[in-house]
């Protein structure tokens, strides 16, 4: 991980997302306002 984009980089909430996906996750995309703590991403996790 790095501060500045670089070429060949992933994007790291992408993939996040991605793998939800493929196990059965539920991925939900809302307004930045609506995320708590004004943080770039929140999960629930359930087991």
């Amino acid at each position: 991980m790095h501060n500045d984009a670089q070429p060949g980089d992933e994007d790291l909430l992408n993939a996040a997302a991605i793998q939800t996906i493929f196990h059965g996750g539920t991925v939900y995309a809302v307004e930045p306002g609506k995320v708590p703590d004004d943080t770039p991403v929140a999960a629930v996790f359930r087991y």
